[in-house]
């Protein structure tokens, strides 16, 4: 698989991978937590959908990190899924949602930016897939560190820019 906007992240060699063997808590406390306490549980408004026809996330999309607010409104990291006779790749993608009206969708890339490309992110438990966890931003107010899940078997993590990403939208959405 090639790495078709390798200046947007660059992954980490040397960072040990967190295998489900290593971590400590069991899944549903990490994800579920108070979450029938939440008044508006149902209340959801659809923000975006899986495209139709050959798109590379023509079959399912999904959220995972929390959205990047910027000055320009909320950028999403999310993931696609196309299906082949090959079997699905998850793929990642960039779209921008208004500051103020966060269900309207300002940009939507027309390609993906980050896909698996490693051995580890090709074989697993399931093969070619990468999908957004998390994130952290650094000081700088640009640098952002991804945690994604690799072949539903490792965590990982890949460094990029914020403003490269806001850049790379503004060509390609």
């Amino acid at each position: 698989m090639i790495h078709q906007h390798p200046e947007l992240f660059r992954r980490h060699k040397s960072n040990p991978i967190l295998t489900a063997a290593n971590w400590p808590y069991p899944v549903n406390s990490v994800f579920n937590p108070g979450a029938t306490l939440l008044p508006d549980w149902g209340r959801h408004n659809l923000m975006m959908e899986a495209r139709k026809g050959s798109w590379w996330d023509a079959n399912k999309i999904g959220l995972s990190p929390p959205p990047i607010e910027t000055p320009r409104g909320w950028l999403v990291i999310y993931h696609g899924v196309k299906q082949s006779c090959a079997g699905c790749i998850y793929r990642l993608g960039l779209a921008l949602f208004d500051a103020n009206k966060p269900e309207l969708c300002l940009k939507r890339g027309d390609e993906w930016i980050f896909a698996p490309e490693e051995l580890y992110e090709q074989r697993g438990d399931v093969g070619n897939v990468v999908f957004p966890c998390g994130y952290t931003i650094a000081p700088d107010g640009d640098t952002i560190q991804i945690y994604y899940g690799a072949a539903d078997s490792s965590i990982a993590m890949a460094t990029g820019s914020v403003h490269a990403m806001l850049e790379w939208l503004d060509q390609h959405g």
